[in-house]
């Protein structure tokens, strides 16, 4: 009962401060999904850490702990329970603090420190599990590094090569090489702590110049939410933006003109009204307003943090074509997306291909132990003919914040699938769908 009037403190306290989970978790220098589980009482917290959490919501550890003894029989409690196998005597704890402080304090300051150094273990595996800028790193290495082995066995074991062609295989062993080098260079980049913020924005734009256009938006357009072409203000958004070449500006244009199509159909007043009132259910809203799925989630993807001063839940989204080649993502802090392809195939926007028009809904569990309500949705843009079929989208749109919207008797029907993110960093030894060994188990 403590633990769990601690969580429900520090979360009240949040929203009275009108700060988003994600804010407060920047704030106390914690990761988001430790934040979550903390608030939703499944995670005890140290005297550290609740000195941070204190510190960013401008209140006393005391005022959130109710009495500083409180906060250390909390924490020795939780210390007792760490351990399953050892049975302590839980129901005198009271009395320890009062005999021995000293040691009491001194359990504390040790169980704080395992709890510290495993939430940075939890960081780590955090990181190497969802970052899909590792992921494609990864996968560009091994891809450049079959082509160079397959190369140099080609020139080893074959005679009489005619020069133009060992040119030729030699040019691409070089270009091969100096790809390879260039990935390494930048994932040592992406992990290097003491980076400035110029070059991490370099990283990130060098991925893709129209997810970074979006991030720094934050999927949300206040000067084209009136629903019309306007010329004027769709070249200052793109005049704003700090293009490196003009090989996306294309791709963010059109990006632009489906926001305002999409904002046209749905201004957002109206649509939160809506959604509100069919509790965020996509299908529902579709319904109502008579609008495309696959434009009900983009619209759920690209609305603000806030609504007449309440806190919206947060939507991801991630839309592939039939190849599975991403098309266009919105990733959460907690749940980040590939930026090309290879996502783990247990994923339901895949499930959705295989079935067009049959909305899909289920849990979604990665690795690191949150749970994502998720909606799934294949269609087909373009009719086929007589001589090619045609082709198919898919798009899945994800919150974690389902318990705000989705009532708790309505969740125990939903059905719940574990995935990973990616083959190659999935630590799931036992799932059948593995295409690929992961790193993390070398």
């Amino acid at each position: 009962m403590l633990r769990s009037l601690l969580g429900t403190r520090i979360r009240e306290r949040r929203r009275q401060k009108k700060l988003s989970q994600t804010a407060l978790a920047q704030k106390a220098g914690i990761s988001v999904s430790y934040m979550n589980l903390i608030e939703h009482n499944h995670r005890g917290i140290a005297g550290r850490t609740l000195l941070a959490i204190a510190d960013a919501l401008e209140v006393s550890s005391e005022e959130l702990s109710e009495g500083a003894d409180h906060a250390l029989m909390t924490h020795l409690q939780e210390a007792a329970n760490f351990d399953g196998d050892n049975k302590v005597e839980v129901n005198r704890t009271e009395e320890f603090i009062g005999r021995f402080p000293g040691w009491a304090k001194l359990t504390e300051t040790l169980f704080e420190n395992v709890q510290s150094q495993n939430e940075k273990l939890q960081a780590l595996s955090d990181r190497l599990g969802q970052d899909p800028f590792f992921a494609d790193a990864m996968h560009m290495m091994l891809s450049n590094i079959t082509a160079i082995q397959s190369t140099s066995d080609i020139l080893a074991t074959t005679d009489d090569i005619p020069k133009a062609t060992a040119d030729k295989f030699l040019n691409n062993m070089r270009t091969e090489s100096t790809r390879l080098a260039e990935t390494i260079v930048n994932l040592l980049a992406y992990f290097d702590e003491t980076r400035s913020d110029e070059a991490q924005n370099q990283t990130k734009r060098g991925q893709s110049q129209l997810d970074s256009f979006w991030e720094s938006r934050q999927f949300f357009l206040p000067e084209l939410e009136q629903g019309q072409e306007n010329k004027t203000n769709m070249d200052k958004i793109l005049k704003d933006f700090d293009f490196e070449g003009n090989n996306e500006e294309s791709d963010i244009e059109a990006s632009l003109r489906r926001y305002v199509s999409v904002a046209s159909k749905m201004p957002v007043d109206t649509f939160l009204d809506n959604a509100i009132q069919n509790n965020f259910e996509p299908i529902s809203i579709s319904q109502e307003l008579n609008i495309p799925i696959e434009d009900v989630f983009f619209r759920l993807a690209h609305l603000p943090d806030t609504y007449k001063n309440v806190e919206q839940p947060q939507f991801g989204l991630i839309e592939c074509d039939g190849s599975g080649g991403v098309l266009f993502r919105k990733p959460l802090q907690i749940l980040s997306l590939p930026r090309k392809s290879s996502a783990c195939p247990l994923w339901p926007l895949y499930r959705a291909i295989s079935q067009p028009m049959q909305p899909v809904r289920t849990f979604i569990e990665p690795p690191t132990g949150e749970s994502f309500l998720t909606y799934s949705y294949a269609y087909r843009p373009v009719a086929g003919n007589f001589n090619l079929p045609g082709t198919v989208k898919s798009a899945m749109i994800f919150t974690p914040d389902f318990q705000l919207f989705t009532p708790a008797q309505e969740r125990k029907s939903i059905p719940s699938i574990q995935v990973g993110i990616n083959c190659e960093v999935c630590p799931r030894d036992n799932c059948t769908a593995r295409r690929s060994k992961s790193i993390l188990n070398i």
